[in-house]
């Protein structure tokens, strides 16, 4: 029974540290919440999408960033965090289409080939140092990689992933259908 007791009160520590961080995401997400609010409320107000747009792109970038971080030092609640990161990215990538002007077909089209190149790049680069990885790692590291430039959809990775399987850089594992390997 005596090897069992300190098993058991290392078991409910770490049940501990799980509750606070299931707080400290909840708290993080009320805030996520009372942002999107008040981004409601000023885009309902505003006369112009940029006045006060850019201020709130800077908000909510400094809030992904701490999600970020939340997420690479706590992973044992990688769901909650992912939803987290998720809305953020969401918030961002809206208050950044406001931001934008419309842009032409010809416009539209170069962007789209630069995201797609931007993309390419990081699925090769990665499968490249890491030669086998399963999807959902990929599309992760993928995502990570290319947040500065611009915010990618997870479909938008997927076809970019599947392009390049018919372009020979990667291919399917014959066992496991969910793990990419690189073809040299």
């Amino acid at each position: 029974m005596q090897t069992s007791s300190p098993l058991n009160t290392r078991v409910a520590a770490l049940e501990e540290k799980m509750e606070a961080l299931c707080l400290s995401v909840t708290d993080m997400r009320q805030s996520i919440d009372g942002l999107i609010l008040s981004m409601t409320n000023h885009q309902a107000s505003m006369d112009s999408a940029q006045l006060g747009l850019s201020f709130r792109v800077a908000e909510l970038e400094e809030v992904r960033g701490i999600c970020n971080t939340v997420a690479s030092a706590q992973t044992a609640n990688a769901t909650q965090l992912k939803e987290v990161r998720g809305m953020c990215n969401a918030l961002l990538a809206s208050v950044q289409a406001l931001n934008e002007e419309p842009l032409s077909l010809e416009e539209k089209t170069k962007k789209k080939a630069r995201e797609n190149g931007a993309l390419d790049a990081a699925i090769v680069r990665t499968m490249k140092s890491h030669k086998e990885m399963t999807h959902r790692q990929l599309v992760l590291e993928v995502m990570q990689q290319v947040a500065d430039l611009f915010i990618p959809d997870q479909k938008c990775v997927k076809r970019r992933i599947e392009n390049l399987i018919n372009r020979d850089y990667l291919e399917r594992d014959k066992d496991n259908f969910s793990i990419y390997k690189y073809l040299a």
